[in-house]
């Protein structure tokens, strides 16, 4: 008896640090939102993996951009590495790079400011440069997984157990 109970601490106190561990390292949701204060605004949601420190790699993004839908375009399409940063500036001189039906567009850095190049049917009909007047990222929030939950709270239980157990050798 007493060796299964050794046997089921030592697997809560695992599962335990498996919970955890997979909550650092999850990907992040963010909102996102951008306007030139004209005739182009855009929004959406990123999901980015941590690279180091407040940098994250943007992995998915979908959202709109003037009311048509954008997705992610891959790294160096625009010469773009798709970091995002969540202090300091929210993107570097590299940029954000999406598209949607007929057009492309990088949102990068330069000097403190935003800008976006943009492109319309891959650059034959139109292109050019924008200066954003604003460019927001915020966290979304975070939706555990069941799984992490289900990890969680064996973990705690068994931490319980843990506790419940000693309390009886004590008293005896």
């Amino acid at each position: 008896m007493k060796t299964s109970f050794s046997w089921l601490v030592r697997l809560s106190a695992v599962l335990l640090l498996l919970a955890f561990g997979q909550a650092v390292r999850a990907d992040q949701l963010f909102n996102f939102s951008f306007s030139d204060g004209g005739s182009n605004s855009g929004s959406g949601t990123l999901t980015a993996s941590p690279v180091s420190g407040n940098e994250y790699l943007v992995t998915s993004l979908t959202g709109t951009l003037d009311g048509s839908p954008i997705s992610l375009l891959g790294t160096g399409s625009f010469f773009n590495d798709n970091d995002v940063f969540t202090s300091g500036s929210i993107v570097d001189s590299e940029g954000l790079a999406f598209a949607g039906a007929f057009f492309a567009e990088d949102i990068y850095s330069s000097g403190g400011v935003y800008d976006a190049f943009y492109c319309v049917l891959s650059c034959y009909l139109d292109s050019g440069y924008l200066t954003l007047t604003s460019f927001t990222l915020t966290p979304a929030a975070a939706v555990p997984e069941p799984a992490s939950l289900s990890l969680l709270g064996i973990g705690v239980l068994g931490l319980i157990s843990l506790g419940s157990g000693r309390r009886r050798v004590s008293n005896i």
